[in-house]
């Protein structure tokens, strides 16, 4: 789902914090609210100091006005959606969306878990779910 808003903002705010994403305790907040385990932390921070910030607002600006194409409705694929029961409403709102347009799909709220959660952070569990799907 495109977020206009957000979309809007994202070229002024990286403008004017930007040069944050090199502090180490401005990363530790950002780190913080991705829900990501602390282990991953020295990662995070290295991976993040190198993004530059041209290639940061592209992703960001790209990430937020994604409108899945209604040719997803073709895909013979079998396909599991994946959303987090702590995930933002428009997340919700997205996965929906794509389990109406792919045909047989099935959606999976994952309780207690965040956006990226299970892929991140209970990697063995989304491993093992994406092998049932394969089968």
């Amino acid at each position: 789902m495109p977020m206009d808003f957000t979309y809007k903002m994202i070229e002024p705010i990286f403008n004017l914090s930007y040069c944050l994403i090199s502090k180490k305790w401005f990363s530790k907040l950002q780190f913080k609210s991705l829900k990501l385990k602390k282990s991953l932390f020295a990662l995070y921070y290295e991976d993040t100091c190198k993004i530059t910030k041209d290639n940061l607002i592209a992703f960001m600006k790209s990430n937020s006005n994604y409108e899945v194409k209604n040719t997803l409705s073709h895909t013979k694929a079998k396909t599991l959606v994946l959303v987090g029961s702590k995930e933002r409403p428009i997340m919700k709102k997205s996965a929906t969306k794509i389990v109406h347009l792919i045909p047989n799909s099935e959606l999976e709220a994952l309780q207690g878990y965040y956006h990226g959660d299970i892929s991140i952070n209970h990697a063995d569990d989304y491993v093992e779910r994406v092998k049932r799907l394969v089968r």
